[in-house]
């Protein structure tokens, strides 16, 4: 792998509401349209947060300025939106998922120190016929069977040939004292994304010991989906190396996350059309990089960053601490000439920045 180049697409502007620019994404339409969503506010955290769309029509070379076309106020409360994934599902459709995040309160942090509790939040769902020009409400993934709160992880993708798959976290209520016991979970519609009534678990302990956090898919030439996944162990209060899990079966069913002896936290995976895995991962406490990856003997960081917030051991302080966190987010895409893009965020503690780097394999 090469490194072509490493730009900055959006720079934080300091003590105005695109400060921070984070939660990166990125997309290729069939079109050769690329899209990049992030997350612009005051701070990392600020109820102020919303979600905004870039798009490239040559590769990346120019960039569309950033427009805000989602919804931040759902029945009545206002919100913030914790940034967007944008994914083809079929002719000129588009689905664009959202995080909307309730912030009646706005001095409430993400998650409550005391009981690790998320604030109410929802998957808001958009759908474009016009390459992302226009986009209109298509649903909200209903989670009212479930115990707890449901955050958004990862795209829509096409599971088969009628269904539409969402990957989420299922996540304690804000207020919640019993402890944290996370689900990596997928919700499925046959309708197009107007409902999502089944689901499956992807990842889940049964003692809650280890937290399979932040899952990134992707679909396989061969139609495997392929999960990667943050991974906490609870009794070592710290991280872990990268796991991933699969399904061959549209993912009803899925294989016990096994190890890939990576170190890292996201990581997201592309399947190339010659059957190799892409990975774009961060690691953040022992080389503070982003890193690209298609076999242990071509490993490369892209960015490399200064300095970062340590990680406390304690899970109140360790979710805290995530607002700190002054780099991350890898995301990545097939191009139209054949290269990877990937991605990130970067920046320090006053503002961030959306990068964009383009990688030869």
């Amino acid at each position: 792998m090469n490194l072509l180049d490493h730009q900055k697409l959006f720079e934080g502007k300091a003590n105005t509401p695109f400060a921070t620019a984070a939660f990166t994404s990125i997309a290729v339409a069939p079109t050769g349209r690329v899209f990049i969503a992030f997350r612009a506010g005051t701070d990392k955290d600020a109820a102020d947060g919303n979600a905004y769309l870039m798009h490239s029509d040559d590769g990346g070379d120019t960039w569309s300025e950033p427009v805000a076309p989602f919804d931040t106020t759902h029945d009545g409360a206002p919100g913030s939106l914790r940034g967007a994934y944008v994914s083809h599902v079929g002719d000129d459709r588009l689905i664009a998922v959202t995080l909307w995040i309730d912030r009646s309160d706005p001095d409430k942090p993400l998650f409550s120190p005391e009981t690790e509790g998320l604030l109410p939040c929802r998957n808001v769902l958009y759908e474009s016929h016009d390459q992302g020009d226009n986009w209109s409400p298509l649903s909200v993934v209903d989670t009212s069977n479930w115990e707890g709160l449901p955050s958004l992880c990862a795209p829509v993708i096409r599971a088969d040939d009628s269904t539409l798959a969402v990957f989420l976290e299922r996540n304690k209520t804000y207020d919640d004292p019993r402890p944290w016991h996370a689900q990596a979970v997928v919700k499925f519609s046959r309708d197009g994304g107007r409902t999502w009534p089944d689901h499956a678990v992807v990842a889940s302990h049964p003692q809650g010991k280890r937290y399979c956090w932040d899952q990134r898919t992707c679909v396989m030439p061969d139609g495997r989906i392929l999960n990667l996944f943050w991974t906490f162990d609870r009794e070592l209060g710290r991280d872990v190396t990268i796991h991933r899990a699969e399904s061959n079966n549209g993912g009803r069913d899925w294989t016990e996350p096994m190890d890939m002896q990576i170190t890292g936290q996201i990581a997201w995976p592309l399947g190339l059309p010659d059957g190799r895995l892409f990975i774009a991962y961060i690691d953040r406490y022992h080389t503070r990089t982003i890193r690209c990856r298609t076999s242990a003997d071509d490993d490369m960081a892209i960015y490399t960053h200064a300095t970062d917030q340590a990680a406390s051991a304690e899970m109140g302080d360790y979710l805290q601490d995530m607002q700190l966190w002054t780099f991350g987010h890898p995301s990545c895409a097939l191009l139209p000439s054949g290269d990877v893009a990937v991605v990130h965020y970067a920046g320090n503690g006053d503002t961030l920045d959306v990068c964009f780097a383009r990688v030869r394999l």
